[in-house]
């Protein structure tokens, strides 16, 4: 017999050997999940035996594309279970599939007959996987933008665990893309309350496509930059790949769009308290204002109210809104307003509109001035198109007489995504706007002649100078290496395999992801010059190095197919005055044959470029 002593020092030993196996067991990354790969004719599936999950290939022009998530490895192909194999010219299996690369394969059926195939295999890295399964009679098509459709999600984490599997609803979401863009985006609403991310709890999710910005990083820069400049109410986010009835729908952003609870602005919901005390079945309509005819009131309509800045032509869209001498504005909360409520936060807008346009010394009475400053920074630095016209928000909590900006939204075009802003790289031009411009919301104007103001958003910019410098610094440089497999992966599924020829669907001045983002790096870096020029502070540390020792073809075509030829240095800027000449009776301008927008100075040449003639007719 051993001493008691050593018996008890065994049995701890066993005890906690028994806790590390169970803690390895649950917490081992699984990133090695093999893949079944089944052909049927017309048809071919890489099954999962782990999850139960399966992804079916995409044709694309002709090649059969499969977009693989984050946690498979390719490793091995088993083609076991399939009766009809894959082989290779040498006739063995194909096994280890290149990634992103089209292979010449052949297929061979049960009586030994081989048929040329085409194949290219993309694999994601990093992400969260969404898998979205509609109903049998409903294609990814065919989801409402209105209506929700019943779905199950089943949620994987890069490593391969299983996060989520439950029910749940979707439906489309947004404008522009939604009803210009085939990669459209989407809202989720689960049953009861889910992290994803590392993200805050919420049962309603959003999945911004970034169909606009072919680098998909620009929304979320700037909701980080907002969050790390003190925003109160940033919009947390993530990438994910979202795959709906087995078929990859792309790289998307998953995060909450604005709203009060449910994951957003943690203040006192007024909708909330509507529903408990209306019914909001009689709606009421006058020339400035659009709500809900209720005979009860409530205790405190002080707030919280959330506002966003809109214009006339979407009134028809809105359940709620209400209309200050120059502007209109929609209520995303409370969405169902009493017309009590509305008086009131008419009344309310319109003093802080007269106090803002009013005496210099009076123009902060009524808005918070962080969050106020904070917002035109980000817009500033990102120069964005939008600003003070479209996805502009307010909120008010109850009790307090200040306004305050955020949250910020909608940067997909911003940071040089829109070509014709490419000539105010320079300029602080965002939302000042002059007369000629499409402003909506004049107040930072005013705003900007108030001396505490300004003196306010130098102080601000030097306070965070450490934040907007580490975008140049690690952060693009993160987010780029986190999700370039993704972003390639999207761009083959809605562009296209690889090729010289620009596809019809092409988004982006530049034809390859690696120039898209250098472009990026190269405007931020301009926007960051120009902050610390007009404002006399320091940001930049460090110039990053954006570009090479290389020279690309300048290739300029005339429209009978004659064309001149010259090298140039990466990242030259070269001035029209540069190109040749033409016939300036039919033509008005040489522009880019990616995306047709008129050639400029201030996109530098990072790839070989081709440039048309654009014709006056």
């Amino acid at each position: 017999m051993y001493p008691k002593s050593i018996s008890r020092h065994c049995y701890v030993l066993l005890f906690f050997s028994f806790i590390l196996l169970i803690l390895l067991f649950y917490f081992n990354p699984r990133s090695s999940a093999k893949a079944d790969l089944l052909v049927t004719p017309g048809n071919s599936v890489l099954f999962f035996k782990e999850s139960g999950l399966s992804i079916h290939g995409t044709d694309i022009n002709g090649t059969t594309c499969f977009c693989l998530p984050s946690y498979v490895s390719l490793s091995e192909i088993d083609q076991s279970s399939s009766e009809i194999k894959i082989i290779l010219s040498d006739g063995s299996l194909l096994k280890d599939p290149c990634i992103n690369q089209v292979q010449n394969v052949l297929v061979k059926n049960t009586d030994g007959d081989k048929t040329a195939w085409k194949v290219i295999f993309c694999k994601s890295d990093n992400l969260h996987t969404f898998f979205v399964n509609l109903p049998d009679d409903l294609i990814a098509e065919e989801i409402e933008h209105s209506e929700y459709s019943p779905i199950s999600l089943t949620v994987v984490s890069p490593e391969g665990n299983t996060l989520y599997n439950h029910s749940g609803y979707i439906k489309g979401r947004g404008n522009s893309t939604w009803h210009n863009m085939d990669k459209r985006p989407f809202e989720i609403k689960l049953p009861y309350e889910v992290s994803f991310c590392d993200m805050s709890k919420a049962c309603n999710w959003t999945l911004l496509a970034n169909a606009y910005d072919p680098t998909k990083i620009r929304n979320k820069l700037i909701f980080d930059t907002a969050y790390n400049m003190g925003m109160e109410y940033a919009i947390e986010s993530d990438w994910i790949d979202l795959y709906i009835n087995g078929e990859y729908w792309g790289n998307y952003l998953l995060c909450k769009e604005p709203r009060i609870g449910d994951g957003g602005l943690s203040i006192s919901s007024l909708e909330k308290t509507n529903d408990a005390y209306f019914d909001p079945t009689t709606s009421f309509e006058s020339p400035d204002k659009k709500g809900f005819a209720y005979s009860a009131s409530i205790p405190n309509i002080s707030g919280g109210y959330l506002l966003e800045l809109i214009s006339e032509y979407s009134l028809p869209k809105k359940k709620c809104w209400f209309s200050t001498s120059d502007n209109y504005f929609s209520l995303k909360s409370p969405d169902n307003a009493s017309i009590e409520e509305l008086n009131y936060i008419t009344d309310y807008m319109k003093t802080v509109d007269s106090s803002i346009q009013g005496p210099a010394q009076n123009r902060l009475q009524y808005i918070d001035i962080d969050s106020f400053a904070t917002r035109f920074i980000c817009e500033e630095f990102s120069l964005n198109e939008d600003a003070t016209t479209a996805s502009y928000y307010f909120y008010k909590k109850p009790n307090d007489q200040k306004l305050y900006a955020g949250p910020n939204w909608d940067y997909d075009v911003a940071l040089g995504g829109v070509a014709d802003y490419s000539e105010s790289i320079l300029n602080i031009k965002s939302i000042r706007h002059d007369a000629d411009n499409l402003s909506i919301l004049e107040w930072d104007n005013y705003l900007c002649e108030n001396q505490v103001y300004s003196d306010y958003l130098k102080s601000k910019l030097e306070s965070n100078s450490t934040v907007l410098n580490n975008i140049l610094d690690s952060a693009l440089d993160n987010y780029y290496a986190k999700i370039k497999s993704s972003v390639q992966m999207d761009r083959i599924r809605w562009e296209g395999v690889p090729s010289d020829t620009i596809a019809p669907s092409h988004i982006g001045r530049y034809n390859s992801l690696d120039s898209e983002y250098r472009y990026l790096v190269f405007y931020i870096y301009m926007r960051l010059k120009m902050l610390e020029q007009e404002y006399h502070v320091k940001i930049i540390e460090n110039k990053p190095t954006i570009f090479r020792d290389d020279k690309h073809a300048l290739r300029c075509v005339y429209e009978d197919g004659n064309e001149k030829i010259d090298f140039v240095q990466d990242g030259s800027q070269i001035y029209e005055s540069g190109l040749p000449k033409f016939e300036r009776t039919y033509y008005s301008n040489w522009e880019y044959q990616t995306d047709h927008n008129p050639f400029s100075y201030f996109v530098p040449i990072l790839e070989d470029t081709t440039l048309v003639l654009r014709s006056k007719d």
